[in-house]
Order: structure tokens, then sequence, then C-alpha cells
């Protein structure tokens, strides 16, 4: 590869993507909730351009070979809550003050190392995630591509300004602010305080995002704010319902099914907060801090440790919150997976697989996890060429070691991970710049 520009917010120059192909032979294919053995895929020019069996495939000229030697080859996974400002430690202020230097060399880095290739951030300052989403377009830019939330609207809060979350002091205001996000290159916007909006504003901001093609996340915790996102049409509903109680009613399962809206909601990190309390030892793992500074580890391992010898609310919560999961998915509610990621104790570069693995473990079969972070995704995001691997489909991928239905999902059974065939992760080892 040649050098080619520079890139704005990570300040590292650019690659020109001249990845030869590659073909994936002998590869256990689990792709749109199927599983097919000895396959071969062949990625050219950043896309599929033949699957079959393998040996009966065209192979391209100067093509790499991979023998997946039975190891399973998935597409690439998307993140449906993804954060970037924050490494997981919880980060201090001046992450978000300087995330070119800070944060996103870090965080754009793990999400790739752990697998996933496309994200969509929930809260964005208007600044520097249009520019991150723009450079993340290119397949040899080391993090991945990106669906981006501007600042978040609160409601009842007015005063309320920063980079992540803002309030609005009238109708007028609420829709220059939408506007602004549009114009700056988001793709959504997050409502939280649903419940807190004045009578008929909240509906009318819904309207005027959609009318400019902004489409709408918002929060679901409690169920009340969740039943008003179903009112307003959101496309997507964030988190689960902790409060106390008997769960959602059939009538709100009802109304979410007819919807067509999706559920976000990131169930791994509830479970995470709670094993990482009950064991600190997970937080101390050398995975979870790679490609930070010395300086920078040391700071986020400090913190997090502080973070943890404090009680949380999610440990008396957490088994009737598994048991509100499991009631979504058993009812057949549309559920994408959304790690939260950035999140304190949750680091990008395995909150992927603690999501997939805490479904796992719940019961759920393991290619239903599995869909829940392609095809689910993919539908969400409305994009058609990515959580599969079909012919057409971008070049990302995943070689996993050994059959992905058999044994615990683990960020380290990852062995390949590809983005429109610029190989990041090549036999375990992060490749990328």
């Amino acid at each position: 590869m040649r050098l080619l520009g520079v890139w704005a917010v990570f300040g590292i120059a650019a690659l020109a993507c001249e990845a030869p192909p590659v073909v994936i032979t002998r590869a256990v294919l689990a792709d749109g909730g199927r599983i097919a053995g000895d396959r071969e895929l062949v990625v050219a020019g950043g896309r599929v351009v033949a699957v079959g069996r393998s040996g009966k495939v065209k192979r391209p000229a100067g093509a790499r070979i991979i023998d997946a030697n039975g190891d399973t080859l998935l597409p690439g996974l998307i993140d449906a809550h993804a954060h970037m400002y924050e490494l997981g430690g919880p980060s201090p202020r001046e992450m978000f003050t300087a995330p070119r230097e800070n944060s996103f060399p870090v965080t754009g880095r793990q999400l790739l190392r752990s697998g996933v290739t496309t994200a969509r951030v929930h809260l964005f300052d208007s600044v520097h995630g249009p520019a991150l989403k723009r450079d993340a377009a290119s397949d040899c830019f080391p993090s991945p591509r990106l669906q981006i939330g501007g600042p978040g609207l609160t409601g009842g809060a007015p005063a309320m300004s920063g980079p992540m979350f803002s309030g609005y002091r009238d109708l007028e205001d609420a829709r220059r602010r939408l506007a602004d996000m549009k114009s700056a290159g988001a793709d959504w916007v997050a409502l939280h305080g649903l419940e807190r909006f004045p009578a008929g504003e909240l509906e009318a901001i819904a309207g005027e995002a959609r009318r400019i093609g902004l489409r709408i996340m918002a929060e679901g915790d409690p169920a009340s704010r969740a039943e008003r996102a179903l009112a307003i049409g959101a496309d997507s509903i964030e988190y689960l319902d902790r409060s106390a109680g008997g769960g959602y009613s059939a009538e709100f399962i009802g109304k979410l099914k007819r919807s067509g809206a999706f559920l976000v909601p990131p169930i791994g990190y509830f479970n995470r907060v709670v094993e990482m309390r009950r064991r600190p030892e997970l937080g101390s793992l050398p995975v979870l801090t790679e490609f930070m500074a010395p300086g920078v580890a040391a700071g986020v391992r400090e913190r997090l440790s502080q973070w943890l010898s404090k009680p949380d609310p999610m440990t008396e919560s957490i088994s009737r919150v598994n048991e509100r999961f499991l009631q979504l998915s058993r009812a057949g509610a549309r559920i994408a997976a959304g790690t939260d990621c950035g999140s304190p104790g949750n680091f990008q570069v395995d909150a992927m697989w603690w999501e997939l693995e805490t479904r796992r473990k719940l019961g759920l079969p393991v290619m239903e996890a599995l869909r829940s972070a392609t095809v689910n995704g993919a539908a969400l995001l409305r994009e058609s060429d990515i959580g599969h691997l079909r012919v057409g489909a971008r070049g990302d991928f995943v070689i996993y070691r050994g059959r992905i239905d058999a044994g615990a999902l683990e960020l380290g059974r990852i062995r390949t991970v590809s983005k429109g065939g610029v190989l990041f992760v090549d036999e375990g080892v992060w490749t990328g710049r």
C-alpha cells in the first residue's frame, strides 16, 4: 500500500486501498442464520465476488489464499449502539476536548480488532463525528464504517448545552439544532428524557427529524419511555426497562412488533457490570488497554478500579433485566446488537463478545445471537451490502477459530478481521496501522 494524503481525525497518513484479492477456502460459512461447511469465498476490489464449494470457485490471479481449515467465516459484525470518545475507564473530561489525540485512535482500532466493521455511534458532537465518519468510509482506515447520531436532545432541560447532550429553548430552536445536525452529516438524532418534553413538542420534533431525513433513536428505560418512543415512530429503542415490576405488557410487545422498530438492548454490558464487580480481576486484562499509550492505560485502569469499588444498582436488577430481554426475544421482537461500548467498564475491544456470549448464556441459539449483530444490524441501518457474505457484499469478514456454534463466544478466538478486503487482524495479530 502507498501513502496518500492525511486523515484529519486520526492525524495519520492515509493509505490507498491496494489490497490484493483474498480467497478463504475450507471454511464453515455462518451467514444469515445458516451454517454450511467446506465453503470458499473470494473478495476483490473491496467486494465479495464469488461464494461456493471449496475448490469450485474461480480464483483471481495474485490472490492471497487463506486456508480456514474448518474455522468459521462470519460477516463483519455491526455494533448498533457504540461510543467512541470514551475508553471504558471511565474517561476523564479531556477525552472530550482532544478526541483526535486521546480517543479515536484507540476506540476505532479496538472496535475493528473485535471484528466490528460497522458501527452506529449513539452520541457525537457535530465537528469530530462527521469528520471521523468521512475518514472511516475508507476500507483502509483503522475504524469501523460509521453512522452517527448528533448531540442528543433532552426534554425538560432547556439550559443544557454540551457536545453530547443539549436542551432546547423552544420548537424553533429545536428545529435549528436538528438542521445543524443534518447539515453536519448526522444520520440519527437521539432523544432522551421523553416524558419531560412539553405536550406536543416531542411529536413535533420527531416529525421535523423525519422531514429532514434524520432517523430517531429514543431512550426506552423505563418502559414508559419505550411507550412514548413507539408513539412518535422511533426507528430504534435503546436500553431495557430496569425498574421494578412485572415486565413488558402484552400490549406493548404487540405494538413493538407491529411498528417495525428495533430494540437495541446492551444486555452484555448490564451483565458485564455485575460480573466485573464480582470479579475485579476482569478489569486488569491486558487486552482492555490495547492501543493505549502507557500513561493513558494506567489512568484508565486507576479510574476503572475506583469505579468498580462503588456499589451499582445493576447488581440488584440484573435478573429482571435478563428476564425482560428473554421476554422480548421469545416474543419475536426485532433486536439489533448494540453494546453501549465506551460506557464505564465496557471496553470497545471486547464489548461485542460480551454481548454475544451473554445472549448465548441466557439460552439464545448462537445463530440468533449472530443475526442480531449482522442481518438485524444491517436492516436497522438500512445498509444492504453489509451483514452478509453474498456476492456484491462489502468484503467485511471475520474468521473465527473453530465452529461458532461450539463453545463460548470469545474475542480470543478471532483469527482474521477484514474491512473491505483489507486485513486488520491476521492470524490473531493486529496488522493495521
